[in-house]
């Protein structure tokens, strides 16, 4: 049984703080990162340290891309800052104790509240309940143009529209791209990128039909291709999550333009 003792150590946090981790909505793995930059900076009573991507992988028990999305993601949101003053040094990491300059988490384009229906039985009694329907608000146009969209708003989208694409892939995709798209314009309207995946995706699910011997790389390589919606630039990244350098060159018939 461990012995957890103040005397061996502790992490001071401000009782604000703690409030608003209550209240803010964080991945699994924003959540590692960021206790591990805690760790490595409020544990030891300071304000930033230098951190390599070796040492956020071994504390955390994520691989380096996973953590290089964590860190972005903590980024965009304005809860770290980060300082890179040398290539041959590791970043610096300092948390964001301002959380009034974090990135805001509305809930207010979500999906509404679970509406229940009674149904009546053969008495015509009230009986339990037995159907759910989900209403899900129209977005606007002003919402089409939010960069980026909170995750409870492209799932209320991906609902509606029924397309079987993860909310959560599509945001780390965009997050991993900067929201930069092919060809190196920015994004402006997020639900017409979700309509091409859309399109992207049913082309590749046709590939998919034709009968011909695959390696278990090349159908990695084409998951890969088809679940970030075709774009080749993010589909090389995910290949590189399992498979290294030299193997993406044997299926760069799929992966490269």
């Amino acid at each position: 049984m461990s012995n957890v003792q103040l005397e061996n150590g502790y992490c001071s946090l401000a009782t604000e703080l703690v409030d608003q981790f209550c209240r803010y909505r964080l991945s699994g793995e924003e959540w590692l990162v960021l206790w591990a930059i805690f760790r490595k900076t409020y544990c030891w009573h300071k304000k930033e340290d230098k951190i390599a991507l070796s040492t956020f992988a071994g504390m955390t028990g994520l691989k380096r891309p996973t953590v290089l999305r964590a860190l972005q993601k903590l980024l965009s949101k304005k809860i770290i800052d980060i300082i890179k003053k040398d290539d041959r040094q590791p970043n610096t990491y300092r948390f964001n104790k301002h959380f009034d300059t974090w990135l805001s988490l509305s809930k207010k384009d979500t999906l509404s509240s679970i509406k229940i229906m009674p149904v009546i039985n053969k008495d015509n009694e009230l009986s339990s309940i037995k159907r759910h329907s989900i209403d899900i608000k129209d977005t606007s146009s002003k919402d089409r143009k939010k960069i980026p969209p909170t995750l409870e708003m492209v799932t209320a989208y991906n609902l509606k529209r029924n397309n079987g694409i993860n909310p959560q892939e599509y945001l780390d995709a965009n997050e991993t791209s900067g929201w930069i798209m092919k060809g190196g314009k920015k994004v402006k309207d997020w639900q017409a990128q979700i309509r091409t995946w859309e399109s992207n995706r049913k082309k590749w699910d046709k590939d998919k039909l034709v009968v011909r011997p695959q390696t278990e790389m090349e159908k990695f390589a084409r998951e890969c291709l088809a679940n970030c919606g075709g774009d080749h630039d993010i589909a090389q990244f995910r290949f590189l999550a399992k498979y290294t350098t030299d193997d993406i060159l044997k299926v760069k018939h799929i992966i490269y333009l």
